[in-house]
């Protein structure tokens, strides 16, 4: 088997502290406050007399999270609304393979007391580097795939801009994680969301209720955000509250080109791998129904291999409690031809000659000596020939076929006399 696993992060760690806007690729627009809103400008930029808020700052550790430069919501008081995006360029650009079956976003979140905060992957539409609509809000035509927190309620954003919620979980520096199987639902995608709070004892992952196997309304062969191909950027929107903070956001494509040799034969040992998989805790294997013992490595061998693992086989990863990674892929194994050889007749006299024939497969090779499916053998002893012969599929199997040589008898012939005179007689026996 043989996996491309490609893992893309951003973790702020180019951006120094303050103002965001304007560093690496960062474009900030909101309104600051209901007391003194920024408008919309031409071009999207902050306008002058405006100051963007710091909104890069250095985040304390908190349990499994490191800490470090994190974006911070705005901070200020109910109305405001903070709208920042990044457009892919050359210092980070995040892409879903084309065929992949698994894409996963995860990020750090600081839960705080916010109206509400999102963070989407985004589409530009009409290619003006942004994803804004007004230059205060994000354009909701240019929202893909995310999730958000809305007071009580967490968001499961899909391709197509819909939402699906649920309730609100986790607490203080908590890392989230949607996993989509990207060709569950005839290729809409399936989505799942589990989260891990970073300052629990043990910190594990559990699944978000409610929020688990979502149609996604993927589209592959559509120009827009449906099709997640086209996706180009992210965007953060952060409301009132002045709590929460980002960290830590990546994108993981996964693609499982489960590759099983292109023969597999009965009775053979082989070796499938697949890569190492992100978080992975075990990988089980399935064969037509025989699931074998998890494994903790990417890796499985198998000995003598019977006929019965031909049918589906599974490939189950495991992802500390959180969504599954699955493939299902035909896997065949081929029988062992019926090698029979045979020699007419099977006993000859020394000197004489057998025909040494066989059927069953498609080439064969002799030993000690012949050729093809049939042959003229003249041993002079008994002998054994063995015969490996190979189908069409690549399979073999050996047999053999044993030609008894019986020895010539001993005549011993007599007379007695040896000599007799004109007219005698004498005595001839054998």
């Amino acid at each position: 088997a043989y996996t491309q696993v490609l893992t893309q992060a951003y973790d702020n760690t180019s951006l120094s502290l303050g103002l965001i806007h304007g560093q690496d690729n960062w474009k900030y627009m909101g309104n600051l406050n209901t007391s003194a809103n920024i408008p919309g400008s031409v071009n999207c930029q902050i306008p002058p007399g405006f100051d963007a808020p710091p909104i890069a700052f250095d985040a304390t550790p908190s349990g499994a999270y490191a800490g470090g430069i994190a974006l911070k919501n705005p901070g200020n008081t109910g109305g405001s609304h903070g709208f920042t995006s990044r457009k892919n360029d050359g210092n980070w650009e995040y892409y879903v393979l084309t065929n992949s079956d698994f894409v996963i976003l995860e990020f750090d979140y600081d839960n705080g007391n916010v109206w509400g905060e999102w963070l989407n992957l985004g589409f530009d539409a009409n290619g003006d580097g942004d994803y804004s609509s007004d230059c205060k809000t994000a354009d909701p035509n240019e929202l893909g795939i995310g999730l958000g927190f809305a007071l009580s309620n967490m968001e499961l954003y899909k391709a197509d801009g819909t939402v699906v919620s649920a309730a609100r979980v986790g607490s203080g520096w908590t890392r989230y994680r949607l996993t989509i199987n990207l060709k569950a639902n005839s290729g809409q995608g399936s989505g799942s969301v589990c989260y891990k709070i970073m300052n629990a004892s043990p910190a594990i992952w559990q699944p978000v209720p409610g929020l688990q196997d979502i149609n996604m309304a993927i589209n592959s062969s559509s120009a827009g955000r449906e099709n997640l191909q086209n996706l180009n950027g992210m965007v953060v929107q952060q409301e009132a509250g002045g709590a929460g903070a980002l960290d830590n956001i990546s994108i993981i494509n996964i693609k499982n080109n489960v590759l099983v040799n292109d023969t597999v034969c009965e009775g053979e040992s082989i070796t499938l791998n697949t890569f190492l998989i992100p978080n992975a805790t075990s990988y089980s294997w399935t064969f037509n129904g025989t699931t074998l013992p998890a494994t903790t490595t990417p890796s499985i061998s198998l000995t003598n291999v019977p006929v019965s693992y031909s049918g589906d086989m599974e490939l189950v990863v495991s992802t500390n409690n959180c969504a599954d990674l699955r493939w299902t892929v035909n896997f065949t194994v081929h029988p062992k031809p019926t090698v029979t050889p045979s020699a007419s007749p099977s006993a000859i006299c020394n000197g004489s000659s057998t025909t040494v024939s066989v059927s069953g497969a498609n080439s064969y090779t002799w030993s000690p000596s012949g050729s093809g499916s049939s042959f003229t053998a003249t041993p002079t002893s008994t002998t054994t020939y063995s015969v490996t012969g190979t189908d069409a599929n690549g399979c073999s199997n050996t047999s053999s076929v044993t030609v008894t040589v019986n020895a010539l008898p001993a005549i011993t012939a007599s007379a007695s006399p040896t000599s007799v005179c004109q007219g005698g007689s004498t005595a001839i026996s054998a």
